[in-house]
């Protein structure tokens, strides 16, 4: 197997970009959307997510690390939701 990324699907997102962390001022927020799909090499599979128009700018995660990171994001929402 060489490479292969599957169809995904596009999620509407609203994102504040920007170059560095901090800053006094906060970057706008912006209306966008990210592909989020299965890749595959010959070294792993893959969840990648990333900006629909900006193919330089994504996340390439292993199967374990976009579990773990759901796992946070989940706890993180609903600590969110019951405050």
């Amino acid at each position: 197997m060489r490479w292969h990324r599957s169809e995904g699907e596009v999620v509407p997102v609203v994102e504040r970009h920007r170059m560095a962390l901090g800053g006094v001022v906060p970057a706008p927020l912006t209306l966008t959307e990210y592909v989020v799909a299965v890749e595959q090499d010959t070294q792993a599979t893959y969840v990648y997510i990333g900006p629909l128009e900006e193919a330089h700018r994504f996340l390439a995660l292993t199967l374990d690390s976009a579990r773990r990171l759901h796992a946070v994001l989940g706890g993180l929402l609903r600590s969110v939701d019951q405050s």
